[in-house]
């Protein structure tokens, strides 16, 4: 299928050339990115935060949130609008993912699942490209060195990953018999989940699958580490990590993203959110920086 370009409007967010960040396999709080010089800038602004799908208050506008760590405005700052040529319907799943120049959409309109890559337009497709993919999505995200696209998706009773390329291939991520992530999602009393990206020490990622259960709520928020080789993910049992905290739980789907040297972490159950610092590396260990953000649906970490 023909992909379709639209139009972006950008409302006061200064974004132009960036700094390369120092990626951190540990949460530190403020990781100032260090600056990369060819020698003719003169001026460079770097900006960097988390972005978010706030989802379609009107028909064929994709409406985001941005809340910026590093940059000329810091906090939350203006958003953009997205101008869709198949326009999603309120109701539409609301995901977003992002990374060092790249930012990418997925939703629904007339029962075809889209995604929107740096401003491109195109149905998604798996089985060597010849079916529309149409299973619900609850998170996705962009891996930070090939560009590709993980979705969180939920296919009858079980959480499987899919991942797709700029445009819009894709393919089941291979874990166990049946790539499911998570199985019975009734009976283990599945409430929400979250996938994002973690560097390792030796320049690659590992994907980390956080998500809470009704059942097992003594076991608060877990997180699931994965390594991916090829299309194969392998779980790291001894990486993996519980965050039982009272000050954690709480309503509304949770949302976790990485940057900064930080796994941040956060729910949308309302108009402002308190946002959290996981560490990645220990058990029931977490800071509040006092945060609160109006970002929800899923979050995503830019960079300019």
């Amino acid at each position: 299928m023909a992909t379709a370009v639209f139009a972006m409007t950008l409302i006061t967010l200064p974004l132009s050339s960036c700094k390369k960040e120092v990626m951190q396999p540990q949460g530190n709080t403020n990781v100032k990115p260090t600056a990369q010089s060819t020698g003719q800038e003169k001026d460079i602004t770097h900006t960097e935060g988390i972005i978010s799908n706030q989802g379609y208050p009107v028909t064929g506008e994709l409406h985001t949130a941005y809340y910026c760590f590093w940059g000329p405005t810091q906090g939350q700052v203006a958003s953009q609008t997205y101008y869709l040529s198949n326009p999603a319907i309120s109701t539409s799943f609301m995901a977003c993912g992002a990374t060092l120049n790249k930012k990418v959409f997925a939703y629904k309109a007339q029962g075809v699942t889209y995604m929107l890559y740096n401003g491109t337009e195109t149905p998604l497709l798996i089985n060597n490209s010849t079916t529309l993919f149409n299973y619900p999505i609850e998170e996705i995200e962009v891996h930070p060195l090939t560009g590709e696209v993980y979705a969180l998706t939920k296919v009858s009773n079980a959480m499987k990953i899919y991942r797709f390329d700029s445009n819009g291939n894709g393919e089941l991520m291979q874990y166990g018999s049946a790539g499911i992530v998570y199985t019975n999602m009734w009976q283990n009393g599945y409430k929400s989940g979250s996938i994002t990206f973690v560097p390792n020490i030796d320049g690659t990622f590992r994907l980390v699958f956080s998500h809470e259960s009704n059942v097992y709520a003594a076991a608060g928020i877990t997180s699931w580490h994965f390594s991916i080789t090829g299309n194969t993910l392998a779980a790291l049992p001894l990486q993996h990590c519980s965050y039982n905290n009272v000050q954690l739980q709480g309503t509304g789907n949770i949302n976790t993203t990485y940057g900064n040297g930080n796994l941040y972490f956060s729910r949308d159950a309302g108009t402002t959110n308190a946002l959290y610092i996981l560490d990645v590396n220990t058990p029931n260990s977490y800071s509040d920086p006092g945060v609160s953000v109006a970002n929800k649906n899923d979050f995503g970490y830019f960079r300019n």
